[in-house]
């Protein structure tokens, strides 16, 4: 073990010091997510229109048919999240072995280090595209927010205080991790804060700040 480390140059071993901790977290996270344990969801659910029969998830419609298609949403009013902790480790996994094969092949850093990028980088793409789609199929029940009512959840996207804006929440109901809109009455609720579900208003579900052990 120490002769193969000791035979490898430097660059080589930083991609090393980057494929054994990513890829022993990769497989973590991989057996967590088959256990339905895994929290760390891309999804982005848009409640505007549930009293017409739609869910609205990032950039697609889904009607109360079960039909869905790409649909014009400006990138604001729809934050993509594609910086996660899932998408780093699986960023890190794919570019540090990337970057060993070739390496090991004989091409140069500046290849490497680019080929690898744009390879992990597009199969981030494409996970974040098969999660939306696994999404938009998981939701061809019908939903029902009031199931949400007493539900606690973390916020995703700053709540702006008195319903001067509504903001985003991961939160688990009928038996689904969804990323809803909300509102809260009180002050503003930032990003990682706990949240119970307390009512529904103008179509939108109505927080606030839950503090676990007070």
């Amino acid at each position: 073990m120490t002769n193969w480390w000791n035979a490898l140059v430097g660059v080589e071993k930083i991609f090393w010091i980057i494929a054994i901790p990513s890829t022993v977290l990769f497989i973590f996270q991989m057996i967590l997510l088959v256990l339905g344990l895994d929290v760390d969801g891309d999804g982005d659910f848009d409640f505007h229109d549930m009293h017409t029969g739609s869910v609205e998830v990032n950039d697609f419609d889904l009607n109360h048919e079960g039909e869905f298609s790409f649909s014009d949403v400006k990138s604001s009013s729809v934050p993509l999240k594609l910086i996660t902790i899932r998408n780093v480790i699986i960023f890190s996994t794919i570019f540090s072995w990337s970057g060993i094969t070739f390496l090991e092949k004989g091409k140069n850093l500046f290849f490497t280090i680019v080929i690898s990028t744009i390879i992990a980088t597009t199969v981030i793409g494409i996970i974040t595209t098969i999660f939306a789609l696994l999404i938009i199929l998981q939701e061809k029940g019908n939903i029902n927010i009031e199931n949400a009512i007493n539900k606690e959840g973390k916020v995703y996207l700053t709540i702006p205080e008195e319903e001067k804006g509504s903001g985003k929440i991961e939160i688990t109901f009928q038996g689904r991790y969804q990323v809803v809109e909300a509102i809260t009455l009180g002050e503003k609720i930032k990003t990682g804060s706990s949240i119970k579900v307390v009512g529904i208003k103008n179509g939108m579900l109505l927080v606030k700040e839950y503090l676990e052990h007070s």
